[in-house]
């Protein structure tokens, strides 16, 4: 079970940060408004570096998979 957990935990790592890339795009738009300009440069930065650590996580979700589907089911 603990090679099928750490496999799992790898697996939810790169889905995790692939999944905070998005929902920092989304809130850093809300910071985007007429009244405050002086957000728009650090909003881009930030969403900038987290696509770009989204991207990079999932690079690695192929073969992180391909070694998850080569554990043997604990249960069998």
């Amino acid at each position: 079970m603990k090679t099928y957990g750490s496999r799992c935990e790898a697996l939810e790592k790169i889905l995790g940060l692939a999944n905070d890339a998005v929902v920092t795009k989304g809130l850093a738009t809300l910071l985007l408004s007429d009244s405050r300009p002086d957000l728009a440069t650090p909003a881009d930065a930030l969403t900038r570096w987290s696509m770009w650590r989204g991207r990079k996580a999932l690079r690695s979700l192929k073969p992180t998979l391909k070694v998850f589907r080569a554990a043997p089911p604990f249960w069998s």
